[in-house]
């Protein structure tokens, strides 16, 4: 099985369109158009959008099942995770090292939150081979039975519940994932309480107008009553660092353009 991050875009694509069309016969035509342009993308974010303002939230995560969103989560797996797990091989760090080297010794279990089309996942298990790899991802989804094909081919443990995990994780992975929850912070709490991971590697951006982002943000704040606030997109950045400080990460300097994906530590 060749490595996942060493094949070209469009052999991958091939593979893919070919993979998901056993499975759910989908018109591959249709699909190359839609890869080709951005009205169908356009056309979620805003219908996605549209249902928030009407508070319909059950057809707005509905989106996350119609039977050609698979090319969204194709172009996020293509334009940005499959690039942050190629920057662990990067000589990112101050002292001209490689993250992947800084952090391999200490990783034995690692986490893959949202995994989308399993791509992502799958590449992981490639650069960890000899380690444990979790994903989570939405049951009863059309990318949840895609998944179960990938764990099976890539020996990955697929779960839509991290409080499933029987161990403590090493290494988390979250590419573009934070932003598709809405109590986002409490989430990550959850996380660190049930997995206690030894580090994060995360790309957010809550700012970037997307199918599944929110504009405000769920944000209990147990120091100040009434607890429980609306933070706007601009402001959960810097509450979400700020709690991985509070709860004892350390923000560990890269050369990674715009420090993205960042690296936190567990302070021992």
């Amino acid at each position: 099985m060749s490595n996942i991050l060493d094949k070209k875009p469009k052999e991958l694509l091939e593979k893919f369109i070919e993979d998901y069309n056993n499975i759910f016969d989908i018109d591959v035509e249709k699909t190359r158009r839609i890869m080709k342009g951005t009205d169908y993308f356009d056309s979620l974010t805003n219908k996605w959008y549209e249902n928030l303002e009407k508070q319909d939230f059950d057809k707005a995560f509905s989106i996350y099942n119609e039977d050609y969103y698979f090319t969204d989560m194709w172009y996020c797996f293509q334009k940005y995770s499959r690039g942050y797990l190629k920057s662990l091989y990067k000589n990112s760090m101050s002292d001209g090292s490689a993250i992947y080297d800084f952090i391999k010794h200490d990783v034995n279990t690692i986490l893959d939150l949202g995994c989308g089309i399993g791509y992502t996942t799958s590449a992981l298990k490639q650069i960890f081979p000899n380690q444990t790899v979790y994903a989570t991802n939405l049951k009863e989804t059309k990318q949840w039975k895609f998944c179960q094909m990938m764990s099976q081919q890539y020996n990955f443990i697929l779960t839509d519940d991290i409080n499933e995990i029987p161990e403590k994780i090493d290494f988390v992975f979250a590419s573009e994932y934070f932003e598709h929850i809405y109590d986002c912070i409490d989430h990550l709490l959850n996380i660190i309480e049930k997995v206690s991971p030894k580090y994060f590697f995360i790309a957010n951006s809550f700012n970037t107008r997307s199918v599944g982002h929110f504009e405000h943000y769920k944000f209990t704040d147990t120091k100040k009553p009434p607890h429980i606030f609306l933070k706007h997109e601009s402001e959960i950045s810097r509450l979400f660092n700020n709690t991985l400080r509070e709860y004892g990460y350390e923000k560990i300097k890269t050369k990674l353009w715009n420090n993205k994906p960042t690296l936190w530590r567990k302070n021992e």
